[in-house]
């Protein structure tokens, strides 16, 4: 099983809500807007991509009109570059969880997503589908399935790339990592909408 080196394949998971808030609150300037196939370029580094798995908690229309027309526009946008650069895109959409009373009461919340993400990685795993898996969150809700992941298979590489303000599951699981790199002002010029 190859590792490094561009015979490795490599898997994407990433949690967008918690990558892309980072993102807003480390590059307040900019908005956190990152430039998709620049992301992938970052992340991926001329290895073999199998899949890139996108997860988002998906805004209903019936509740929220503008906000959900403008996460559509992005979908389509992300499903367009991936076609364009022949990237494996896989979008997996949650809907949104409205308490009653909204708008007045509580913002929605998303519900399933992490539990989606921890079924991938670990159905990737036992199907040997991925060398190397790329988790694009800092969350610590996933300590518990990164470190399983490197203990029932030690021979799989786990790799991390997280905004400093998310930097929640590297202080938890620093040692079940390969490599982690924080998303500082160079790595962000890169994958930064401005750099297309």
């Amino acid at each position: 099983m190859a590792t490094e080196g561009p015979g490795a394949r490599v898997e994407v998971f990433l949690d967008h809500s918690n990558f892309y808030h980072g993102l807003k609150q480390q590059f307040i300037e900019s908005g956190g807007r990152y430039d998709f196939t620049g992301l992938v370029r970052e992340v991926v580094r001329g290895r073999h991509l199998v899949h890139w798995n996108h997860y988002c908690g998906q805004v209903l229309a019936e509740h929220q009109p503008e906000p959900a027309a403008a996460q559509q526009r992005f979908h389509s946008y992300l499903s367009n570059r991936a076609a364009e650069s022949r990237i494996p895109l896989k979008l997996n959409l949650r809907p949104l969880m409205y308490p009653p009373g909204f708008p007045r009461s509580r913002a929605p919340v998303e519900k399933g997503i992490d539990a989606l993400i921890v079924q991938d990685l670990i159905v990737g795993a036992f199907d040997k589908r991925y060398d190397v898996a790329v988790l694009l969150s800092g969350d610590r809700d996933f300590c518990n399935v990164v470190e399983f992941l490197k203990v029932r298979f030690p021979a799989l590489r786990l790799e991390t790339l997280f905004a400093n303000t998310r930097r929640h599951l590297y202080d938890m699981k620093p040692h079940c990592f390969d490599s982690w790199r924080v998303i500082d002002r160079h790595v962000y010029q890169r994958i930064s909408v401005k750099s297309r």
